[in-house]
């Protein structure tokens, strides 16, 4: 009978052992599991979140993004076109620059950075080494295929192509964000478009011009022999209007192309822009002046309207391209 007795009672704490195993233990195992899994997901969720916030995603002129995920203090870039050079150095990014190349000459310092060739003679294989982060390229500068191939091989590539004062001010907005440094320099950048607006309004410049307006015509040689000169799409035909002139290619869909002496002295401008550096200037305005002397019947050379700019300001489409916009209205209010 004891042993019968002791029998039913370890029964019982076995059964009750067992019910508590089922009922409590092991759902609560179950749900510590499902918790610490739960919480897993959502820290890697919430990481995963980190890093798309953190991305800076910008468009660049050729329409594609272009994403950062890098701390900005750790960002590598390379740059490709001396106004490239130039923007990246106005927006506080100089020190992130690993390579630039041949021809970036400004700002003081870039003198001391690696240089990678001229634009057509750069390839992959001189930036890989560099292992930059950001390769900034003027779409115009560069072959498709070489900047597809900086693509494929895992770069970030930002296309330039500005063809109007706004579009260089986005290209700075656009670059100030993928360096982080867009809030450092948000006041410089609005400073340097309000002096441009400055600008154009003392010539008391309204746009677009009026069909058949009698501001000065303007032409813009880029190079003598061939001639070459610049279209519509350029950024310099944009300025030229804005400053009271017309060029006399504007209706030329092309950024430059070159140019017979008869279509010229049929469209016959009043004024004649090209540029030089300034330690050339008197050389190249004389030889400018002597290009074209054997043709009279220009406005132009009845006039003497000849005027040699400094060249890096005004074809480099940079901060100093302000510089060079003073420097073409001075001489079309000079004419008017």
């Amino acid at each position: 009978m004891d042993s019968s007795n002791r029998l039913n009672q370890y029964l019982k704490v076995v059964i009750v052992f067992f019910m508590l195993l089922c009922f409590y233990i092991i759902p609560n195992k179950v749900h510590a599991a499902s918790s610490e899994k739960l919480h897993a997901s959502s820290q890697q969720f919430s990481q995963q979140n980190v890093v798309k916030q953190s991305s800076r995603c910008v468009l660049d002129d050729a329409q594609h993004e272009v994403c950062l995920t890098v701390s900005p203090s750790a960002l590598r870039v390379v740059s490709l076109a001396p106004h490239l050079t130039e923007a990246i150095a106005f927006v506080d990014g100089f020190k992130h620059l690993v390579a630039v190349d041949a021809a970036s000459d400004h700002p003081n310092g870039v003198e001391r950075l690696p240089k990678l060739g001229g634009l057509g003679a750069i390839g992959p294989e001189h930036i890989i080494k560099h292992k930059p982060d950001l390769v900034l390229v003027w779409g115009s500068g560069m072959h498709n295929a070489s900047i597809h191939r900086l693509k494929s091989l895992g770069f970030q590539v930002f296309i330039s192509e500005s063809q109007t004062i706004e579009e260089v001010y986005s290209t700075f907005v656009r670059l100030s964000k993928l360096l982080g440094t867009e809030h450092a320099v948000h006041e410089r950048l609005k400073a340097w478009m309000n002096d441009w607006q400055i600008l154009f309004k003392q010539n008391n410049i309204k746009t677009p011009r009026v069909k058949g307006s009698t501001h000065p015509t303007v032409f813009f040689q880029v190079w003598q022999n061939p001639i070459i000169t610049l279209g519509g799409q350029h950024i310099i035909s944009d300025i030229i209007q804005r400053c009271g002139g017309v060029n006399v290619f504007a209706d030329v869909q092309h950024k430059s192309f070159s140019v017979q002496v008869e279509s010229i002295l049929m469209r016959n401008p009043d004024l004649f822009l090209t540029t030089a550096q300034p330690a050339l200037h008197d050389v190249a305005l004389q030889r400018f002046m002597a290009q074209w002397r054997n043709w009279p019947q220009l406005h132009a050379v009845k006039r003497k309207s000849f005027v040699v700019l400094s060249a890096d300001p005004v074809v480099r489409m940079g901060p100093r391209l302000l510089i060079g916009g003073r420097q073409i209205c001075k001489a079309i209010d000079i004419y008017q």
